[in-house]
This record gives structure tokens, sequence and C-alpha cells, in this order.
């Protein structure tokens, strides 16, 4: 049942979650959420506190994050 304004980031998720198997879906978040992280460290090379800024986390956080979804 799609909006007839959704947006792309909307349909990206939207195709995201279509295309994974539901024995998948359990690991969905933590695999977005460290792919956000790595894309992001990768086109802010390397900089924490700068990734950890624009998610509105601290660098720990992030630090405590990547520890964890690795």
């Amino acid at each position: 049942m799609r909006k007839k304004n959704t947006s792309s980031f909307e349909k990206a998720l939207e195709l995201l979650v279509d295309a994974v198997p539901e024995e998948e879906l359990p690991n969905l978040l933590e695999r977005v959420e460290l792919y956000l992280i790595k894309k992001l460290l990768e086109r802010y090379s390397g900089n924490k506190s700068k990734v950890a800024s624009l998610l509105g986390i601290s660098r720990n956080t992030l630090e405590t994050r990547l520890k964890n979804l690795k």
C-alpha cells in the first residue's frame, strides 16, 4: 500500500524490506545501521566525530555501536 507522494527514501526502504527473506528480518536493523555507519565513515574519510555528529549521537556511542555490530 503506497502513498502517492512517497519519498525516494521510503521507496528504497520498501524495496529493501521486500527483498529481504523473512528469516533475515531479525538482523535487518543491525545490518542497515552498520552499513550506514561504514558508508558515512568512507564518505568522511574515517572522521568518527563528524559521522557521530551527523547521526546525532556521541563519538563514544558511535564507537560502541561499531564494536557491538561487528
